[in-house]
């Protein structure tokens, strides 16, 4: 048995129909209505960090031990698949143009491949914005113009993916 105690980091997709939370280093998807919940990820070391793709198809993932790096895995594949080798420090979003990773200071851009790409990417991510502190509990918005976020424990408004007219709120 489970109590909400045992799982850490939520992450509904964008259609509503699923879940993905981490529980002891794993991922695991819950199906909404059914409440049917099954594990993702099993490897040794941690998983975590989950967030969906914009069509709730795919999520993306942090996995750090043995492998090391951002993950991709389709829904109902079982399979991940290694997109960025470096891993970052988080990551906050899946938009139509990439995945939005956080690292101490900095907001970068990693463009990701199509769900049939094997090979993982040799871009670097793109610099978003340096705000010389660390950024916390970001989200963009649906329509992809706008991120919240946390700087120094202070809420803060800007438009994506500039990180222009920052205002705090």
């Amino acid at each position: 048995l489970t109590t909400p105690a045992d799982f850490g980091e939520v992450q509904i997709s964008p259609d509503s129909k699923h879940a993905v939370l981490s529980r002891g280093g794993d991922l695991w998807l819950a199906e909404f209505p059914s409440g049917v919940l099954s594990r993702l990820t099993s490897d040794p070391g941690i998983e975590n960090e989950a967030v969906w793709s914009p069509d709730s198809r795919r999520i993306a993932f942090v996995k750090a031990g043995e492998k090391t790096g951002v993950f991709q895995m389709r829904i109902g594949s079982g399979q991940d698949s290694l997109v960025y080798a470096s891993g970052p420090t988080g990551i906050e979003s899946w938009t139509r143009d990439g995945l939005v990773l956080r690292r101490v200071g900095t907001v970068s851009l990693l463009t990701m491949p199509g769900e049939d790409t094997v090979s993982p990417s040799t871009d670097k991510p793109r610099t978003l914005v340096d705000l010389k502190a660390a950024v916390d509990q970001m989200r963009v918005s649906p329509d992809g113009k706008w991120v919240l976020y946390n700087l120094r424990d202070e809420i803060w408004l800007a438009t994506f993916p500039g990180f222009n007219d920052r205002r705090k709120l």
